[in-house]
């Protein structure tokens, strides 16, 4: 199937990093080397050419080459990182989630926290 891509008329007035489409339709994109991210938002014809920018909440720290996904209730799960502003091998092991359809701020839990917070995340019903 052949097909051609067109830019977008907004271009983003930042450098993009990591990119995850939300259940709403906008895309969460992560600008580069920052804890900060921003939400492209689809026009009333759904196209993203003419789409908005908008800022969502920071991270508690910015990461790079991270996992990620977005579980069925629209939470997004950001887990380690290669590298970090929270310096070296600190990184490995802190998760965040963030609930960017709510407009929430991401949460980071203390150390060791990083089990109970999955669990919370994939079984929201858990007793921890």
């Amino acid at each position: 199937m052949a097909g051609s891509w067109q830019a977008l008329n907004h271009q983003p007035t930042f450098n993009t990093s990591t990119m995850i489409l939300l259940s709403d339709g906008r895309v969460m994109v992560q600008e580069e080397a920052t804890a900060h991210w921003h939400a492209l938002t689809p026009d009333s014809h759904g196209s993203y050419v003419n789409g908005t920018w908008s800022p969502l909440a920071d991270m508690s720290f910015w990461r790079r080459y991270y996992a990620s996904g977005m579980l069925k209730d629209g939470r997004v799960v950001l887990i380690g990182g290669e590298q970090s502003g929270a310096g070296g091998d600190r990184n490995r092991g802190k998760s965040t989630i963030l609930y960017p359809i709510a407009g929430a701020r991401f949460l980071r839990p203390p150390d060791g926290r990083l089990s109970g917070m999955l669990l919370a995340a994939f079984c929201p019903t858990a007793i921890l």
